[in-house]
């Protein structure tokens, strides 16, 4: 077979100059389809530049019969095949839909491949769901045996490292936690298992639309996260034996290196983790997916729930703070919603003085009197001023 015509010189013979093709020439978006043509023959390709074709197929000619080879275009690429093993097609009814078709299948082939990427993005994702929620569970039975489990044989052997009061503060609702998230990850590994090479992400998704209301357990752990450190970390300065106890379970081979102040973020980690995992979900998902509309909706209640927690933990935090100044602020139906410091300004010797203020569902409230008193406002007798500060 002859030699591909690709160098870049040209010879002369009389006053005609010999046609040749460059590597300009294989720039696929830069040339446009001139006329198709059928392939009478297979072709192997199997040199550089050159298309593999079998007979039948239709191809796009960008540039005809240079030194017996043609450039053409097909499923999206471009090269060279030998101009006799090929046929122009006629343009008549049966022609135009033939190559009409053939381009057609060439672009869904095309866009096929990127929907089995994305696809396959999506199947990694919940992949690394099912992985991460296995060593989630795996470290909330570690707090469970060689923690919770431990301080509660020593109370029932009335030899207690802490009191019961203080194993719910410092654990809070973390069992709760963990016999949701054993039924979260078996549902979710029996969807997936019903078919091993892509798995089923519709029904898997639906596991977690199932379980979605249930995400609000940790609102309640985290609001008392911090408070759990705090009593931690104090007990341990007076009591040499928990300080002891705790050191021992890190070493522990179950623990793999954790110990108590490593493992009690995981479950705050986590609930961040599956917010995380569905954003990422929606990024890949094609609009016209058939899971769009449930992966958008999980992110966005996903989305709601974090929120919640968020708010649930600074509400939870101001009360606490307020409790430890003006106890009888506190009612079972009163909110707290924000805090931060005002300056006051006086009309008399005293001048100006900065205040705390808190502001909750129903009232406002401010230090005054160097912090030793406080002012309370309803807010039902109270007005917005609008544009404040220009």
């Amino acid at each position: 077979m002859s030699t591909h015509p690709t160098t870049t010189t040209t010879n002369t013979v009389g006053h005609h100059k010999q046609q040749v093709l460059t590597s300009a020439d294989f720039i696929y978006d830069a040339h446009p389809i001139l006329f198709y043509v059928k392939m009478n023959f297979d072709f192997e390709g199997q040199r550089e530049r050159e298309l593999k074709l079998h007979q039948g197929d239709i191809v796009g000619v960008t540039k005809d019969n240079v030194q017996g080879w043609s450039v053409g275009k097909f499923n999206s690429k471009i090269g060279l095949f030998p101009t006799a093993f090929a046929s122009p097609v006629q343009c008549g009814a049966d022609g135009a839909v033939s190559v009409l078709m053939r381009v057609w299948r060439g672009y869904k082939f095309k866009k096929g491949l990127e929907r089995k990427n994305r696809v396959r993005e999506i199947i990694c994702i919940i992949n690394e769901l099912i992985e991460t929620e296995k060593n989630y569970l795996y470290f909330l039975d570690v707090l469970d045996t060689l923690y919770i489990q431990v301080f509660e044989s020593r109370l029932e052997a009335k030899k207690p490292l802490i009191s019961q009061e203080e194993i719910k503060k410092v654990f809070g609702n973390v069992r709760q936690i963990r016999n949701l998230t054993k039924i979260l990850l078996n549902e979710v590994q029996k969807q997936k298992n019903e078919n091993r090479n892509s798995g089923n992400i519709p029904k898997i998704l639906d596991v977690f639309v199932k379980h979605l209301p249930f995400l609000n357990f940790y609102s309640d752990y985290v609001k008392g996260y911090d408070l759990a450190v705090e009593i931690v970390n104090e007990i341990c300065k007076k009591n040499k034996e928990f300080d002891k106890l705790l050191k021992q379970s890190r070493d522990d081979p179950l623990s793999k290196g954790l110990g108590l102040r490593d493992l009690l973020p995981k479950p705050m980690q986590r609930i961040f983790g599956y917010k995380n995992l569905f954003d990422r979900l929606v990024k890949i998902t094609p609009s016209d997916s058939v899971i769009y509309l449930k992966v958008r909706s999980l992110a966005e209640n996903m989305e709601k729930i974090v929120s919640k927690i968020n708010e649930s933990k600074r509400h939870y935090e101001t009360s606490q703070k307020v409790a430890s100044q003006f106890s009888s602020l506190l009612k079972s139906w009163r909110k707290f919603m924000k805090e931060g410091r005002i300056k006051i300004q006086h009309h008399n010797e005293k001048g100006e003085e900065w205040a705390d203020c808190y502001l909750a569902s129903d009232i406002f409230a401010y230090t005054s009197n160097g912090k030793k008193d406080i002012v309370i406002l309803p807010l039902i007798f109270s007005s917005v001023i609008e544009n404040f500060g220009k």
